[in-house]
């Protein structure tokens, strides 16, 4: 009797081990409140224009996976799309595995005014810009650096136009999270 308590006890005490989180998962986990900044580049036919990225806020949560120093990233941006990644905490960084997500961007293109002298000769007498905006899927990656109750993420960007054959690459886009 006094055995199989003994091994319960150990059997108990084993399980309830293995089910805590660390350190570095207790003291990131729970809700944050978020803001995403950067410029990327779009690419169209070897042309490359330089976009400013619209602020992008919301909320995301860090949430234990009970196994080790892995947590799940959910994001909710505010009026927007919800995406999620997983990662591992490992000291003062968090890596996050890529993630999909889709992302509007208002792109602006330069339009040339010209007089046609029916001799092929085109003369520019001025442009115009048009602003349009324009869906992209996302490979996003990169790496968070953690602080007393911030996170500060750095992302890298890269994908594709929905509509058209543009391309897109950011590598300096950053998001502060701030604990709610």
């Amino acid at each position: 009797m006094k055995k199989t308590k003994m091994i319960f006890t150990a059997a108990f005490a084993l399980l309830l081990a293995s089910c805590s989180d660390t350190a570095d998962v207790r003291d990131i986990k729970g809700g944050y409140h978020y803001k995403t900044s950067g410029q990327v580049e779009i690419s169209d036919n070897g042309k490359s224009t330089i976009e400013q990225l619209g602020q992008e806020t919301g909320m995301l949560e860090v949430v234990s996976l009970h196994d080790d120093d892995n947590v799940l990233i959910t994001f909710s941006q505010t009026g927007g799309e919800v995406y999620n990644t997983k990662a591992t905490a490992d000291g003062n960084t968090l890596h996050f595995d890529p993630f999909h997500r889709t992302l509007t961007i208002r792109t602006t293109t330069d339009n040339t005014i010209g007089i046609d002298d029916h001799l092929g000769i085109l003369d520019s007498i001025g442009s115009y810009p048009t602003v349009q905006t324009e869906v992209f899927d996302l490979t996003v990656s990169g790496r968070a650096e953690i602080y007393d109750n911030t996170l500060i993420f750095y992302y890298q960007y890269d994908g594709r136009s929905q509509s058209t054959g543009k391309t897109l690459r950011g590598s300096d886009i950053q998001m502060l999270a701030k604990k709610n």
